[in-house]
């Protein structure tokens, strides 16, 4: 679970977020572009994401990486 949160005064626009999941044995599990609508300032993108190995037994235990890289456009006006 990863927040996104608009901190800015204008509107992000094109919103995604690029997850990767790699476990304790250095294999990445998840990878994945996630896509938002808008999100206006001070809104707040909840990420959820749940994953399930086919053969659940065959995950590995052990502390994972997980990291969310958000992309966006401001809706400001151009000066």
């Amino acid at each position: 679970k990863a927040v996104l949160q608009n901190q800015g005064y204008a509107t992000a626009t094109g919103v995604t977020a690029k997850l990767k999941v790699i476990g304790p044995d250095d294999k990445v599990w998840v990878q994945k572009t996630l896509y938002h609508a808008d999100i206006t300032p001070d809104g707040r993108w909840v990420i959820t994401e749940n994953y399930r190995h086919r053969a659940a037994s065959a995950i590995p235990r052990g502390n994972y990486d997980v990291q969310v890289v958000p992309s966006f456009q401001s809706a400001a006006p151009k000066e």
